[in-house]
């Protein structure tokens, strides 16, 4: 989380290729990240979201329909 909290894009995109992420980590992601990122979580089978972070990435998806199409083939999406 720290990384996460003080990094540039090019860390927080790393971080958001791993295999696992858990809520709090994806919720720094979530709010510092650019739309590649967001895009990387969206396709990550093992990013855990809280509610707070998927509404976020669900708002930042509005003006993005490839993140539209990503997200919507999670199986965890509420």
């Amino acid at each position: 989380m720290e990384i996460a909290s003080s990094k540039g894009q090019a860390h927080l995109l790393a971080i958001s290729s791993r295999k696992a992420l858990d809520t709090a980590v994806t919720d720094v992601l979530v709010r510092r990240g650019d739309v590649q990122v967001y895009r990387k979580l969206a396709t990550s089978t093992g990013a855990r979201f809280s509610d707070e972070g998927m509404s976020l990435l669900v708002k930042h998806a509005e003006s993005d329909e490839t993140l539209t199409e990503r997200l919507g083939l999670r199986l965890d999406l509420p």
